[in-house]
């Protein structure tokens, strides 16, 4: 590796915890009120349960897997706190009803959401591994060596060709 390759990926990285740093600020804020209202109606909860999903989103594409992780896990944490107080859309019921409609909320947004920031990592991946692979091709084959290498029973005139020694 190069001193190019690891200058070159230290403002990559540093976006990565700034974006990662405004995604918590911004589903702090969004959280918060959403799920600390002291009685929420029935027909707000739907509506109150969304308004965080586009930073959800955000994080699924722009951070993959790991910062969705951490973005859910805030997420998880202010609803948790907030159904402890009595608060929010996780506070209306018993406790126990309470808890199991937290548990398949945040199962029912996490499994897509994580599907989603694996496929965004396994699309960048092929594409990096394209790009390597266009490199290569492009090096390939090194000036004045013969195709016989690769090509059995080809005939070329390379002066380090090997080709006239295979058997035919």
């Amino acid at each position: 590796m190069c001193a190019g390759q690891l200058v070159g990926a230290q403002p990559k990285l540093g976006r990565s915890y700034a974006e990662l740093g405004l995604l918590t600020i911004g589903l702090l804020a969004v959280g918060i009120p959403v799920l600390g209202w002291e009685s929420p109606g029935p027909a707000n909860v739907p509506v109150l349960l969304l308004a965080p999903l586009p930073l959800l989103l955000w994080a699924s594409v722009r951070l993959g897997p790991g910062g969705l992780s951490l973005s859910l896990l805030i997420f998880a944490g202010v609803a948790l706190v907030n159904g402890y107080l009595g608060r929010g859309p996780f506070a209306i019921q018993s406790s126990a009803e309470n808890v199991l409609s937290l548990q398949i909320f945040l199962i029912a947004i996490s499994i897509p959401l994580m599907l989603l920031a694996a496929l965004v990592e396994e699309r960048r991946r092929a594409e990096e591994s394209l790009t390597t692979a266009r490199r290569q091709l492009t090096r390939w084959p090194p000036a004045g060596d013969c195709l016989c290498g690769r090509i059995p029973g080809a005939i070329c005139g390379s002066r380090r060709c090997h080709c006239r020694d295979w058997p035919d």
